[in-house]
């Protein structure tokens, strides 16, 4: 079974032929369509602080803009992947190994106790170890730690959610088992 495809309008008007709220052969008003559409849109909005909800990880590459110890991450932010990410799976710092050949160096992601925990936080390497990620509103400040004594280039690993929908017409593509759930 592959990827599933369907509009947003073909998947509103089954889900609520299903719940009783329209007949076999009724439609939605303009009115009712823009409350499923809004409806629909709070229903992701929750499920994307859910990993369960998250159909792959998605790599990301940034080119740090200079030397800092903190970035910020999300649309407009130092690292702008076209979206606010939900949640970094991994993290890494890119180097080159030879030429044309890159290997990416793991590092941690610590939360705010283990962050808390680094006593002398003006400490300097040529490679980051360690990521706080805060996770903050509209971006988030990604604190990394040692501070790099030269531009790094990071490789974030992202769940990738399902995004919100604007129209009726809107294609709608996702793994198999999602339009079940949606609907």
């Amino acid at each position: 079974m592959g990827v599933v495809v369907t509009t947003v309008l073909d998947l509103l008007t089954l889900s609520a032929r299903q719940a009783g709220i329209l007949g076999q052969d009724e439609d939605f008003s303009a009115s009712e369509a823009n409350d499923a559409i809004r409806v629909f849109n709070d229903m992701l909005d929750a499920w994307a602080a859910q990993e369960r909800f998250a159909y792959t990880v998605q790599k990301y590459e940034f080119t740090a803009p200079s030397v800092k110890q903190v970035y910020t991450l999300g649309v407009g932010g130092d690292f702008d992947p076209g979206f606010r990410p939900m949640k970094i799976e991994q993290a890494y710092v890119v180097v080159n190994a030879n030429v044309g050949q890159t290997s990416e160096i793991p590092m941690d992601i610590v939360n705010y106790d283990d962050w808390a925990r680094i006593t002398v936080k003006g400490s300097t390497s040529t490679i980051a170890r360690k990521v706080w990620p805060d996770y903050q509103y509209p971006l988030i400040n990604c604190s990394v730690w040692p501070n790099p004594t030269n531009i790094q280039k990071f490789a974030f690993y992202c769940w990738q959610l399902l995004s919100m929908v604007s129209s009726l017409s809107q294609t709608l593509s996702f793994p198999p088992g999602f339009r079940a759930a949606l609907r």
